[in-house]
């Protein structure tokens, strides 16, 4: 199994049942939905400065995978009139009057509620080691510092609606076993979807789109056809017939990082930025494709595992293995 960045860690963390209450569900300017998995890898960093603070300062994250076991839209629906059908809408907040008594503008933002269970990459050999009771106390340190963060500006709570024991941190260890063990615990995760990096299918997409229609096709063009689908009318049969190649899994278009726009300037040579010690980039977000598995059909907590990685100048990407490890195997 390929293993992300080629990091050595030691253990893989479990937080399963996590209540998320209003995440932003606006994750780039083109998609809406699932938050990005940059957000998620924002609060892992955030995690991990806390729980350094907390005393675990041998305790390292490398990386965070999101099983989504349920979701609502704040979204309504109504009727959009003869040739557009039923369009969805974010539902808005009411500010506040201002300080003059005035009503405030309303600024669109989209939120969503997640139930989610968190897979962190975790490296702490000291756990090899350490008394049953110790474990379990760190871990209990590391949930509870979590539960003050927040994740996609979502407040982060755990699941009331089941067990105390079902919601209790849980790890396993990076042996050569692993597989075998995550076979046999991976069933806690369910029912439940995970977000994982389908970029083979991007690439595969567009060469059929060279191959038939689209000559000059690009990648945002075969990124574009996963989002839609496309009929056209068979006189000689008399129905409709679908024209867009049909996907092989529960393919959608997302955010995976963001690559820059503008030369890297200095600390403190952008005025009024938030952190005036660091150099600055002007972004745009980079798109790929992702799927949605069920956990049952991964076969390593490896394929979860997303992280951060700046392989080239100006681009900052998220990755994650699913793919390569699923080429692999196909073979």
């Amino acid at each position: 199994m390929t293993c992300p960045g080629n990091v050595s860690f030691s253990h893989f963390l479990v937080i399963p049942r996590v209540t998320v209450t209003g995440a932003n569900a606006i994750s780039s300017p083109i998609t809406y939905g699932f938050p990005s998995i940059t957000n998620f890898l924002g609060m892992m960093w955030a995690l991990q400065r806390k729980v350094s603070s907390a005393g675990l300062s041998d305790v390292t994250f490398h990386g965070v995978g999101v099983v989504c076991h349920a979701f609502r839209l704040h979204a309504a629906r109504f009727w959009g009139g003869s040739g557009v059908g039923m369009v969805n809408t974010f539902s808005q907040t009411r500010n506040p009057l201002n300080s003059r008594g005035q009503v405030a503008p309303i600024i669109e933002e989209g939120r969503i509620n997640l139930n989610v269970s968190f897979v962190f990459s975790v490296n702490c050999p000291r756990w090899s080691l350490a008394p049953a009771s110790t474990v379990k106390s760190d871990l209990s340190i590391i949930l509870h510092t979590l539960m003050t963060l927040r994740a996609a500006s979502g407040i982060l709570d755990q699941d009331p609606s089941i067990s105390p024991v079902q919601r209790e941190p849980w790890l396993l260890g990076n042996t050569p076993n692993i597989e075998s063990e995550f076979m046999e615990t991976r069933f806690s995760l369910l029912p439940g979807f995970s977000l994982v990096s389908r970029h083979d299918a991007l690439i595969e997409r567009l060469r059929h789109l060279r191959s038939t229609s689209m000559v000059e096709a690009n990648l945002m063009d075969a990124l574009v056809s996963f989002c839609r689908h496309e009929w056209s009318y068979n006189q000689h049969a008399g129905e409709w017939e679908r024209t867009s190649p049909i996907s092989d899994g529960w393919l959608v278009p997302m955010p995976v990082g963001y690559v820059g726009i503008s030369d890297l300037s200095g600390p403190g040579d952008i005025p009024e930025s938030r952190d005036n010690s660091v150099p600055h980039h002007f972004v745009e977000s980079i798109y790929s494709v992702g799927e949605w598995v069920s956990p049952h059909r991964i076969s390593s907590p490896v394929d979860l595992i997303w992280h951060a990685d700046r392989g080239q100048s100006g681009i900052y990407r998220c990755l994650n293995s699913y793919s390569a490890n699923r080429i692999h195997e196909d073979d």
